[in-house]
């Protein structure tokens, strides 16, 4: 009615064509039919369009007004501003949401820079529009979330677009507002502006610092954003808050939103449950002004559930639940209530989202499998969610899930298909480089860190992935870099994270290693898993007599339990792990031998590394001139004949890398191959190699170093003893300790005092594990302990007294002195026993014994053994460097391209089964399969397949002597470096090494005579050094390696053959066919044949030497056939017939059947021929 008043008054002034627009209005609303409008339309107007859709919104609904809209195709540039809002607003309402957004994009900026409630509207059509879960998009109209922070906004690249532009709109709806005196208003819009910069990676920093100056000081701003400050943990004083809180409502009436909204915060912060169901109740009103009740009862039903009263809780959900609650939200309830009860919270919520399907159902089932680390489902429902939300956090929670799974593959294709919003995320984008180096793309890895590192990204693990590329790249040169940064950041480190850097340091800065070891070990002294593995870090480095690692050994005993680290035995358990030590040994040493597990399996479970087998055994082999200290190494089958490889891609095995190293042909890989794969940690293992060969006994071979120097400088002599005279003391106490013993007793009573120095008691050799003591009683006047020896020292002053101390600390943990305290003269002879070396070393003693003026005797065999270790040293040296070389090699070609990482397996058993999460070479060898059209492998167990399938891709398998034929094949070396190469082979023991009828010739071709007597070259004597090798090994099995044997040998005799063509001189066919003979000698196979009796090679061998002699080759000329009968009756049947007759006889009666046969056959061809 008062509207009609105020229309008659305007109309009675003039009449407008607002007035008519008004008039329609009243007639239309107050007779509820939109016809009593419909003159508007009778005039294209934007106001008539506008106020006759806001008539049929208002009479009909928003549904009908928005069909007229539609069908009437009119365009949102024909309504008036009111009208905008109007449509908007309608299309808001009813979930229209990619209607509406498609509206407000059509809509002028002047209409928007003048209407602060379109600007507001379409600020929140754009917002809505980047939530992808469509069930939460209209909770957003009304207020920011309470949990602003994680609220699923969309983050691919459209939907951060849309949240830009609401920002945009929402700082026009605030000016416009503020000018218009709408404070309200504008600072609704400022929250949300706020809200969504603090949601962007590109304006968060900034936003973070706005909302931080609000709690400055406390004021009525401040309590606008303390929701948005306590979603993004932004530290407040909630008592100086609580303060404000009650001022303001002391000051204006208490059902101000702002206010409740606070309350409902700082309920939050109460310390305990007890006190946040206390602040509720206290505020209640208040609170539920403000605040949806139901969230509220939220609160306070856990509150109440968390604190044990649980009757309360229920009794508070029957009450919120009649006052019409949603069925979800008082899901949410019970679930909180059952889980109080002690129900397994994760059951009750998959239930929950089973039956509602709701992203919030399943954002919370999430979390809770987040918390309870439940693997797969936790994986899959987390995929589920992001395809929900398209958030950037629950992204990288798929990422995080799968890469704890190993669900490597999954993980990548993932971030492949979602680039979009991995360039805007960096948490993503370390993903990413992660993901990259799994792939073998160190340098995009490189790329992406790089970028990361420009913008102070603090992603964990980066650290770990950057030293990770170092590793695999082989450019651990630069490791030294994260070496110093952990040292000079070692305050905020972990134990863990310290214990990793010393790992990392051994490598790189030794030096570094002890000082972070000593550290660790002083910030968490009573830590025994810290003490345990600084002191097995520090045995490696050769530390492991100073005392203060001892101390660390003897500290983490103490304070392990049955959880470890450390666990204690009895001798009788030490015994038993021996004997099932020993016996496992036997049983890999056997499968390696017979070629039945692969090299990195034997040298894992032997507790050995790759280089042992490749490198430092095939150099001592060389080294030394006794053919029984030489080992085989066996790495080719020996039914493999040798190949041209005609492949441009090639796979390399980490076993072919060290041999091809050995015999200098490394680099030539790249001049027979276009492209190079290597498994993907094949860096990661040869640094591995390169840290374990180089500290391989270090303190053992300092240890020989400096007992030589004291020998060499004449303070310790060298006691050679002749013989021993009780043969049964020797047997209980050793040869060593028994030839010093015999030499102190049988010393003159004249002569200076002899002595000799071990400790008490003695037991016997060879018997029960340290459990039967020799008795030595008539030795007691020449025996003392080294305890007893220090003292004498302290006595003579050649030591202080702290020195002394000290020392005698040290012995009183090792060893006990024997009853007899004897008065040792000065001067005395001392025969010191090999323990009492190390100990006397150990407690820096044995120079002192010279300057005391004693006579200091060690025996022979002691010094032996120091001085081959003082050997070992340099092929340790030797080994270290071959490493190295490969190092530079495969690191320049990763670097031009040459060579070509190959994928991690991304299968997650293979994963699981590995250490550290990373394969060893072989495993990964068929990963490289992949890429590449052949492979290398100096692996017996590998090659004695001719081929390799993986995923149903056949590959073949070659080897170094095959890479060896394809090189002088292509030109790329000689004959001679050819040959050479198969002789190196020899020498460093690695078998099989067929010998090839070129070889023996071309070697047989550079031989002479001298002085009448045949002089094989020097690859001649390998190659027969070789064959007595192998027989001497047990290395072949007959009928096993029958073909090997036989392939030789027929090798052999076809040369034998050779020797008598035209051109070659008697005297020199004659030579060279006795020592060629000489190879044959099946007999010798014998203890390798598993047939014993007339049908073993005992019996057989010399008739099958034989036969393989008697008939001469029939390309010879008459001359050369009887020049060859004369010698095969002279240095063959001769010998034969005077030392074997019964093989001559089988012989003789094998060539009888053959002619008997060749006979009859013979006639028999004739009789079918006539």
């Amino acid at each position: 009615e008062l509207a009609k008043k105020w229309l008659s008054s305007s109309k009675k002034l003039c009449q407008t064509e607002e007035a008519g627009i008004a008039q329609a209005f009243i007639d239309a609303i107050g007779s509820n039919n939109v016809g009593a409008a419909s003159g508007l339309l009778k005039a294209s107007s934007s106001s008539n369009y506008a106020a006759f859709f806001m008539i049929k919104k208002t009479v009909e609904g928003n549904e009908a007004a928005l069909g007229w809209f539609e069908s009437a195709g009119i365009d949102i540039q024909e309504l008036d501003n009111d009208g905008k809002i109007a449509l908007v607003s309608a299309l808001l309402s009813e979930y229209q949401w990619e209607k509406a957004l498609n509206i407000v994009q059509a809509i002028d900026n002047e209409s928007l820079s003048i209407s602060p409630a379109l600007a507001q509207l379409s600020a929140f059509t754009f917002l809505v529009n980047a939530i992808k879960a469509v069930e939460l998009r209209g909770s957003v109209l009304t207020y920011i979330p309470f949990a602003a922070d994680r609220f699923p906004l969309a983050d691919d690249s459209e939907s951060i677009v849309l949240r830009n532009r609401a920002v945009e709109l929402f700082k026009i709806c605030s000016d416009l507002a503020r000018q218009l005196g709408a404070e309200d208003v504008a600072n609704i819009a400022d929250n949300y502006v706020l809200w969504l910069e603090l949601r962007n990676s590109e304006t968060r920093e900034q936003a973070n610092a706005q909302l931080q100056s609000y709690f400055i000081s406390y004021t009525q701003k401040t309590l606008e954003y303390l929701p948005l400050a306590f979603a993004f943990g932004i530290d407040f004083d909630s008592e100086s808050i609580e303060n404000e809180v009650n001022r303001q409502t002391a000051l204006s009436h208490d059902n101000d939103p702002i206010l409740g909204l606070a309350r409902f915060v700082l309920a939050q912060t109460k310390k305990s449950f007890p006190a946040v169901v206390e602040y509720i109740a206290s505020h209640r009103h208040q609170l539920e002004k403000a605040v949806n009740p139901v969230a509220v009862g939220m609160l306070e039903i856990e509150a109440l559930a968390r604190s044990g009263l649980v009757d309360d809780a229920e009794l508070l959900l029957q009450k919120i639940e009649g006052s019409g609650a949603l069925e979800a939200e008082v899901r949410n309830l019970q679930h909180i209530i059952e889980s109080a009860k002690g129900k397994d919270p994760v059951a009750f919520a998959i239930s929950q989202y089973q039956q509602s399907e709701a992203t919030n159902d399943l954002s919370h089932l999430v979390n809770l499998l987040e918390r309870e680390n439940l693997g797969d489902r936790y994986y899959s429902y987390c995929r589920e969610l992001f395809e929900r939300t398209g958030q950037e956090s629950d992204a990288i929670r798929v990422c995080n899930a799968a890469s704890s799974l190993g669900k490597f593959s999954e993980l990548h294709q993932f971030l492949s298909d979602r680039m979009d919003i991995v360039k805007r995320s960096e948490g993503l984008q370390a993903h990413w480089a992660w993901s990259l180096f799994r792939k073998g793309d160190l340098s995009g890895a490189h790329e992406k860190i790089a970028l990361l590192k420009q913008s102070n990204s603090q992603q964990p693990y980066l650290k770990t992935l950057e030293i990770n590329l170092s590793i695999f790249g082989g450019d651990w040169e630069s490791l030294s870099i994260f070496v110093e940064d952990s040292w000079n950041s070692r305050e905020e480190l972990t134990a863990n994270e310290l214990l990793q850097a010393a790992q990392l340091a051994k490598a790189v800065s030794p030096g570094r290693t002890r000082q972070i070891l000593e550290f660790c070990t002083g910030k968490y002294p009573d830590d025994p898993q810290v003490l345990a593995a600084s002191y097995f870090t520090a045995t490696t480095m050769g530390w492991e007599d100073n005392q203060e690692t001892s101390e660390w050994l003897n500290k983490a005993m103490v304070l392990s339990n049955d959880d470890g680290p450390l666990h204690r035995a009895s001798l009788e358990d030490l015994k038993e792990m021996m004997s099932e030590a020993r016996d496992k040994n036997e049983r890999v040493y056997k499968a390696y031998f017979d070629g039945d597990a692969p090299i990195f399996t034997v040298a894992e479970l032997l507790n050995r590394t790759m280089s042992d087998f490749y490198l430092i055994q095939p150099l001592e082999n060389k080294k030394a001139k006794d053919i029984r200290r030489k080992n085989l190494v066996p790495i080719f089958h020996g039914a493999r004949s040798d190949q041209i490889i005609a492949s441009e891609t090639i796979a390399i095995d980490s076993t072919s890398s060290l041999v091809m190293e050995n015999i200098g042909l490394l680099t030539h890989l790249f001049d027979c191959f276009e492209s190079i794969v290597i498994p993907h940690s094949f860096m990661r293992w040869l640094f591995e190699e390169k840290q374990k060969v180089a500290f391989h006994q270090p303190s053992q071979i300092e240890k020989a170093k400096y007992f030589e120097r004291l020998v060499s400088d004449g303070r310790i002599s060298v006691f050679h003893p002749k013989k021993i005279n009780n043969p049964e003391l020797a047997l209980d106490v050793g040869d060593e300790l028994a030839y010093m013993l015999e030499e102190a007793h049988a010393s003159p009573t004249n002569e200076s005092q002899a002595l000799v120095v071990c400790s008490w008691p003695v037991y016997k050799v060879g018997g029960s594990f340290r459990e039967e003591e020799v008795d030595l009683s008539s030795f007691h006047h020449s025996l003392i302990s080294c305890s007893q020896l220090i003292r004498k020292l302290e006595g003579l002053a050649v030591i202080t007294e702290a020195q002394c101390v000290k020392a005698l600390n040290y012995l009183r943990q090792h060893e006990k002195e024997w009853p007899a305290d004897l008065d040792v003269a000065s001067g005395a002879r001392l025969y010191l026993d090999s323990l009492s070396i190390t100990y006397l070393m150990t407690v820096e003693m044995l120079d002192k014994l010279s300057d005391a003026g004693f006579e200091v005797y060690v025996f022979k065999g002691t010094r032996d053994r120091y001085r081959s270790l003082i050997n070992y040293d340099s092929i340790i040296e030797q080994a270290d460097s071959k490493i190295e070389n490969i190092r530079k090699v495969f690191s320049s070609g990763l670097t031009s391209g040459n060579v070509i990482l190959a994928e991690m397996p991304l299968n997650r058993e293979q994963v699981a089964a590995s250490k550290n999460n990373y394969a060893t070479p072989t495993e990964e060898l068929f990963e490289t399969l992949k890429v590449c059209e052949a492979a290398l492998i100096d692996d017996r167990f590998m090659n004695k397949h001719r081929n390799i399938t993986f995923d149903e891709r056949t590959v073949p398998i070659f080897t170094s002597l095959d890479f060896v034929e394809t090189l002088h094949h292509k030109g790329f070396i000689s004959q001679e470096q050819k040959l050479d190469a198969r002789t190196s082979l020899r020498e460093f023991g690695f078998e099989f090494v067929s010998i090839s009828a070129e070889e023996l010739e071309y070697h047989l071709n550079h031989s002479v005579i001298a002085d009448g007597e045949f002089k094989p070259t020097k690859q001649l004597r390998q190659i027969r050094e070789n064959l007595l090798l192998i027989r001497i090994s047990g290395l072949v099995q007959l009928p096993r390696d029958a073909q090997w044997l036989h392939e030789t040998m027929k090798t052999i005799a076809q040369a034998i053959r050779v020797q008598w063509s035209d051109g070659i001189p008697i005297e020199l066919s004659r030579a060279r066919s006795c020592w060629l003979y000489e190879l044959i000698s099946y007999r010798e196979w014998a203890q390798a044949h598993q047939i014993r009796g007339d049908g073993g090679m005992a019996y057989l061998g010399e008739v099958l030497r034989v036969d393989s002699m008697l008939i001469a080759p029939e390309s010879l000329s008459n001359e050369k056939k009887k020049d060859y009968k004369a010698w095969l009756d002279e240095f063959v049947l001769g010998p034969l017939k005077d030392f074997d007759p019964w093989s001559f006889k089988n012989v003789v009666d094998t060539m009888k059947q053959q002619v008997k046969s060749i006979s009859q056959q013979s006639m028999l061809e004739e009789e079918l021929d006539g």
